[in-house]
């Protein structure tokens, strides 16, 4: 199990208005620099490509993906940190962060979810000829594709079911955050040397990404959720 080049880790944290750092929500993303060891200007060059992502609206979208951040994240300045992990080739720790970068959000929904609300982005590898199921209840496709949570999220980002009053992502936030991957996290990414990859800790290998779905369905991330702070009782 090798892996090839000069791979990173994104860990792209959001960090909230509590200032406690337990209530930052994380996503990750990884890349394959093209042309040797990367250098401070090549990460900038990424960061403010996953910045954009936020912050920018993507063609043919609606809405920057930041406008459905909720309002409980921190805007002000540039709070928010991405640090990049160099793994090795073989598996193994990747140490301390080979760079660290600072951005700032430019848009956030005024309401709010609740912060362990989540939607999950799926990045996709080549699946041609890969089953779902395999010998010994194995997922072979799982190996190819890797997923970020994206949150905390505002109301911005649903829409009720007037029939059976169910809520759901609407169909405008996803084809924005899909758009938008597809130019920030993947085209734009690349424009700068990086290639976005799904990458398979179990094999330590990693492929290129060729698509990413958003779907219908909200995902809970329990630990992103808020610690209680009172308790009401009654006795019998």
């Amino acid at each position: 199990m090798t892996l090839a080049g000069y791979h990173v880790k994104a860990d792209i944290e959001l960090v909230q208005k509590s200032g406690i750092a337990k209530d930052s929500a994380h996503m990750g993303l990884h890349y394959l620099f093209l042309s040797g060891t990367p250098v401070s200007t090549d990460f900038d060059n990424l960061t403010n490509d996953i910045a954009s992502f936020f912050d920018n609206t993507a063609t043919g979208a609606t809405l920057a993906v930041g406008s459905y951040i909720a309002i409980s994240t921190l805007a002000s300045g540039s709070p928010h940190k991405i640090r990049y992990y160099h793994l090795p080739s073989s598996p193994g720790a990747a140490g301390p962060p080979a760079y660290i970068s600072s951005w700032a959000l430019t848009a956030l929904d005024v309401g709010s979810e609740p912060s362990e609300v989540a939607s999950c982005v799926t990045l996709y590898a080549d699946l041609t000829g890969i089953p779902e199921f395999g010998p010994g209840g194995t997922r072979p496709r799982s190996d190819r594709r890797n997923r970020f949570y994206l949150g905390p999220l505002g109301r911005a980002c649903g829409h009720e079911d007037t029939t059976v009053h169910t809520w759901r992502p609407s169909t405008q936030f996803m084809a924005d955050v899909t758009k938008s991957t597809k130019q920030y996290l993947q085209a734009a990414a690349s424009g700068h040397g990086w290639q976005l990859m799904v990458f398979s800790p179990k094999n330590w290998s990693a492929l290129g990404a060729l698509s990413a779905s958003v779907d219908d369905a909200f995902d809970t991330q329990r630990r992103r959720g808020l610690a209680p702070t009172a308790k009401t009782s009654i006795e019998f």
